[in-house]
């Protein structure tokens, strides 16, 4: 091998990085900027679903029984069972409400909402 092959790898490698670098700054403002109107026409529906579908009664919270006073592991696997999807419903609907906060103005884009709703 030659002597100066590291330093072809490492002219190679740069020349790499720099063509990346220049593709990632073509990227024009349009495309990154925020656009409202596409957003709602793609993540209406979905919105107007979810709280046509969850209520927010509260039934998962209406059950409360303290983790001593279950005995048979198959009713303590379904309560917990229950909680985590009561857990997971209040998620879901923290996210969707604030994706319909932003799509109607009341509400800033934060990161947050912005990978949630992508």
């Amino acid at each position: 091998m030659p002597s100066n092959i590291d330093r072809s790898v490492q002219r190679f490698n740069s020349g790499q990085v720099i063509s990346q670098l220049k593709s990632l700054a073509s990227v024009s403002a349009s495309e990154i900027r925020f656009d409202k109107e596409k957003w709602t026409e793609a993540l209406s529906p979905i919105c107007q679903l979810w709280q046509n579908i969850y209520k927010g009664d509260g039934a998962f919270k209406d059950v409360n029984i303290p983790k001593g006073s279950i005995n048979d592991p198959v009713e303590q696997f379904v309560y917990m069972e229950f909680q985590s999807a009561g857990s997971l419903l209040q998620t879901v609907n923290e996210s969707i409400t604030s994706i319909t906060n932003v799509l109607q103005g009341a509400e800033m884009l934060t990161p947050k909402t912005e990978a949630e709703a992508t």
